[in-house]
């Protein structure tokens, strides 16, 4: 964990639907006074142009850019990666970024999320990883919260204190 610098939150998604309650739950697991640093995925085909993704780059970055405006918490600059596997190079900045917790908007078990598998975003980050998947919504959805004990166990339970506080889940 960063403890030379303040705690620092990367939040990854890959659409824009639901910014607002994706911040909050980065808000709810990120401690007072520290920063949330955002990152846009586009995930671009091989056989395309890396340059079909610039409108639609650019469109994510202007809805990251007001989402930064509107919260104190989220650092300088909201980038968005395009690339055939983006998150390959979200993954190689947390070392710079000083990430400490990394909340991901994932794709799922069997679908890669930013053009990689979830075992290798799991193996390959340097930090604690959240991964969610589906839509933050104001109705409760089925929540599957692995937990194994150990350092994982305190981190597991701030993030189900945090998706119950934000949802209206209950915890038994």
């Amino acid at each position: 964990m960063n403890s030379a610098k303040q705690f620092c939150t990367l939040l990854v998604l890959y659409d824009t639907a639901d910014l607002d309650r994706w911040v909050c739950l980065a808000l709810s697991l990120t401690p007072e006074g520290c920063q949330i640093v955002l990152r846009g995925l586009i995930t671009i085909p091989e056989d395309k142009s890396l340059s079909e993704g610039a409108t639609q780059a650019r469109l994510f970055r202007d809805a990251l850019e007001e989402l930064r405006q509107q919260y104190a918490e989220i650092s300088d600059k909201a980038e968005v990666r395009v690339d055939y596997v983006p998150m390959t190079r979200v993954l190689d900045e947390l070392p710079t970024l000083g990430v400490d917790l990394m909340l991901v908007q994932w794709a799922g078990p069997f679908v890669p999320t930013g053009g990689l598998s979830t075992d290798e975003v799991l193996r390959q980050a340097v930090c604690d990883v959240v991964l969610v998947t589906g839509s933050i919504m104001e109705e409760p959805n089925p929540v599957f919260l692995s937990l194994r004990g150990g350092p994982n166990l305190s981190l597991g339970m701030n993030v189900a204190t945090a998706i119950a506080k934000d949802s209206g889940i209950t915890l038994d």
